[in-house]
C-alpha cells in the first residue's frame, strides 16, 4: 500500500498547493475511510478513495474557467476581510482557484482552475506565457519613455524582461487628455505593470487584461465567465510548452 500525506496528495491531484491546504481542510469535508481529514500531516492510502464533499476525487474531472474579473474584486480564495473573491463568482462542480493574481483595482480576464500542473506551468517563470494589457494613463507618453518600458525597467526586484508596446489612441475627456497603450508582459511579477508606470512617471489610470496567452474573449462582460473549451485548452497547452519568440528581438 502507498501512504501518502494528505497535503501532498491534494497537491499533486490539482485541488489545492501544499501551503493552502490547511485553509482547505478547514473549509471542506476531506474524508478518506469514513473519517474527516483535518490535519495537513495525516496519512492516507493511494489505493482508497478520497472524498471531498462527498464526491470521489477520482470522479471529478478537472475545470477550466474563464472570468472576466470586474473592479474590487480579489484574486484569492479567501480573504479575512471578507471582501468579494473570483472564486465566489463562479460555479463549479470541484474546487477552483485562480492562475495568478490580478490586483482588485485591475479588471480582465483570469483562469480559474482545478488543475494544479497546468497552473504550475503557467505561472512559472519560465513559461514566458504572455499577457496583454490595455493600460489608460493621463497625458500623451514621451516616445523615450515608450522604448524604455519596451527595453525593460530596473526595478528593485531586478530587471524586467523585454515587453511589446503599442499607443492604440489617445483622447480628450472634460478637457484633459488620455492615452490607451497595448502592453504584453512575458513574466508576471507582482503589481509590475504599476510599478512600471511610477518609475515612467506615468499616471496609470486603470489596467484591463485582454489576453492569456492565446486566450482572449472581447464579448465576456465584466463578471460574466464561461468554461474554456478543448480548442482553448490545447492552445494553451501548445503555448506552455513554446517558449516565447521575439524576446530578444525585441529588446533591441
Amino acid at each position: 500500500m502507498a501512504q501518502i500525506r494528505i497535503d501532498k496528495f491534494l497537491s499533486h491531484a490539482g485541488i489545492c498547493s501544499r501551503s493552502k491546504v490547511r485553509q482547505f481542510l478547514k473549509a471542506h469535508s476531506v474524508s478518506f475511510r469514513g473519517v474527516r481529514l483535518t490535519r495537513t500531516h495525516d496519512h492516507i492510502d493511494t489505493a482508497e478513495p478520497v472524498t471531498i464533499d462527498g464526491e470521489q476525487i477520482g470522479d471529478l474531472p478537472h475545470e477550466y474557467l474563464l472570468l472576466n474579473k470586474p473592479m474590487n474584486v480579489i484574486s484569492t480564495t479567501e480573504d479575512p476581510l471578507g471582501r468579494t473573491s473570483v472564486i465566489t463568482l463562479v460555479q463549479s462542480t470541484r474546487p477552483v482557484f485562480p492562475v495568478g493574481r490580478l490586483d482588485k483595482d485591475t479588471t480582465g480576464l483570469i483562469i480559474l482552475t482545478s488543475d494544479g500542473h497546468l497552473t504550475h506551468a503557467l505561472i512559472h517563470p519560465d513559461s514566458h506565457v504572455p499577457r496583454t494589457y490595455i493600460l489608460t494613463i493621463k497625458g500623451i507618453p514621451l516616445e523615450g519613455a515608450m522604448r524604455r518600458f519596451r527595453k525593460g525597467l530596473l526595478l528593485e526586484d531586478g530587471a524586467t524582461l523585454p515587453t511589446s508596446l503599442t499607443l492604440q489612441k489617445t483622447y480628450e475627456d472634460q478637457g484633459e487628455t488620455f492615452s490607451l497603450l497595448r502592453a504584453t508582459l512575458y513574466e508576471g511579477r507582482n503589481r509590475q505593470i504599476r510599478r512600471m508606470c511610477d518609475m515612467l512617471g506615468w499616471d496609470l489610470i486603470h489596467l484591463h487584461r485582454i489576453a492569456i496567452g492565446p486566450i482572449q474573449d472581447d464579448g465576456l462582460a465584466s463578471g460574466e465567465w464561461r468554461p474554456l473549451t478543448q480548442d482553448e485548452l490545447h492552445l494553451l497547452q501548445e503555448a506552455i510548452n513554446t517558449k516565447s519568440q521575439g524576446l530578444q528581438s525585441q529588446s533591441e
